[in-house]
């Protein structure tokens, strides 16, 4: 059961080879007023301003979220409820049949 089992890959050294392919180099466009380096480009907004926007949009996108939660667990809640209900007319129904 203890057999080792040797591996040899033969490859040539002008041959790469990759376990993962490499990861895709990004391109991003850069405006001709960021190419220059006499002056640096100013933002628009400040980081508070940015850090503020990008709450509030986390803070929309929780909401959302939540909020489908909640009609998802109110429908589950519904669908059962009316399940118990037919269950209990049901019974009923059996009960008069069985009486005299």
């Amino acid at each position: 059961m203890g057999e080792k089992i040797s591996l040899q890959i033969e490859s040539t050294v002008d041959e790469r080879q990759y376990i993962m392919s490499p990861h895709p180099t990004a391109c991003v466009p850069v405006s001709e007023e960021a190419v220059s380096h006499e002056e640096p480009a100013v933002a628009e907004e400040s980081l508070s301003e940015l850090v503020e926007r990008a709450v509030e949009e986390l803070r929309v996108e929780l909401k959302a979220e939540l909020e489908t939660q909640v009609r998802r667990v109110q429908n589950d809640l519904q669908a059962e409820l009316q399940s118990e209900i037919q269950r209990e007319r049901g019974l009923e129904n059996d009960a008069q049949i069985k009486k005299p």
